[in-house]
C-alpha cells in the first residue's frame, strides 16, 4: 500500500497567522484545536474530500489549530506548477502542494528545514513538541497516479510516495544449490 508524506516545516521568523497568506488561492477551513482526534478526523475529511480534487490539512497556520485547504481555481493552482512536466505530474496533490502551498508559507527549502512522516498524530506532535512549526498533511498518492505519470515519461517528484510495508535492507542473497 501507499502511506502520504506529510511535510514537516522549519519557518524562521513566520508570521503568527499564515491563513492570510493562502487565501488568495485556497479556501482555508478551521478545522479545530490541534488534537489528536481532531487530526484523525482531519484526515478522514482530507481522504473524502480526495476522491473530488485535491485537498490539504495544515496543522499550525495559526498555532494550535487545525485547517483544510482547497484550491479556489484548479486551473490557477496548476499554473504554479512547471509547465514542462506532463498534466499527470502537474495535477499531483504533492507536485501543488510544493509550488503553490509551500512558497506562501514562507518556507525558504533549506533540507534542514523540511522532514517527513507518514503519520498524521506524529505530525500534530511534531508541530506541538519537536520544534518544527507547521505540518502539511496530503492524501496518499494512489497507485493509478504513479503509472499515470510513469506511463508520460516524467519521474514522481520527491518524497511523493511512502510505499507499505518497505523491503529489508541491507539483506545478503546466498544462492540455493
Amino acid at each position: 500500500m501507499v502511506l502520504p508524506t506529510h511535510r514537516l516545516l522549519k519557518l524562521p521568523g513566520r508570521a503568527n497567522d499564515l491563513t492570510g497568506k493562502l487565501e488568495g488561492l485556497f479556501k482555508v477551513a478551521p478545522m479545530g484545536e490541534a488534537t489528536p482526534e481532531n487530526v484523525d478526523h482531519l484526515v478522514a475529511k482530507m481522504a473524502d474530500m480526495g476522491a473530488h480534487g485535491p485537498v490539504f490539512g495544515a496543522i499550525g497556520l495559526i498555532p494550535g489549530e487545525l485547517h483544510l485547504l482547497m484550491p479556489k481555481d484548479l486551473d490557477a493552482t496548476i499554473a504554479r506548477t512547471p509547465a514542462d512536466h506532463s498534466d499527470a505530474w502537474r495535477k499531483l496533490d504533492v507536485t501543488l502542494l510544493a509550488y503553490a502551498v509551500l512558497p506562501e508559507t514562507g518556507y525558504d527549502a533549506s533540507p534542514e528545514h523540511i522532514d517527513y512522516t507518514e503519520s498524521g498524530r506524529h505530525a500534530l506532535d511534531a508541530v506541538e513538541h519537536g520544534g518544527f512549526d507547521l505540518a502539511l498533511l496530503l492524501n496518499a498518492t494512489t497507485i493509478e497516479d504513479v503509472i499515470e505519470v510513469s506511463e508520460t515519461g516524467d519521474r514522481m517528484p520527491r518524497k511523493s510516495t511512502y510505499f507499505y510495508p518497505k523491503l529489508a535492507t541491507g539483506v545478503v542473497m546466498l544462492p540455493v544449490g
